[in-house]
């Protein structure tokens, strides 16, 4: 079963020729977000379907993906932290109900 826990937006600000590639998710791994946009351009002029995108990931294999874009003009914006508290909460809960028998 696929998962999803991360998600993208593109947004294409009017009169600009600036593409906005929005990516959130609960981690990412090295290149992973170049790779992405990477993907999405090669959509975009048409060297891939949207229809092979889950193929891409059900094959695990990052050769059949877009490029890895350069750095430049990709940049972090905000990261969001949960509430430590919450977690904290939530795992204390867990670990009472773990030891009673």
């Amino acid at each position: 079963m696929l998962r999803l826990i991360y998600s993208s937006e593109i947004i294409r600000p009017a009169e600009s020729d600036e593409i906005h590639y929005v990516v959130r998710g609960r981690s990412f791994l090295r290149y992973m977000v170049r790779k992405i946009v990477g993907t999405l351009i090669d959509v975009g002029k048409g060297r891939l379907s949207p229809d092979d995108i889950p193929q891409i990931f059900e094959l695990r294999d990052r050769s059949r993906s877009g490029p890895t874009v350069p750095p430049e003009g990709l940049y972090l914006v905000a990261l969001d932290y949960p509430d430590p508290t919450d977690s904290l909460a939530s795992s204390s809960s867990r670990r009472r109900s773990v030891h009673q028998p």
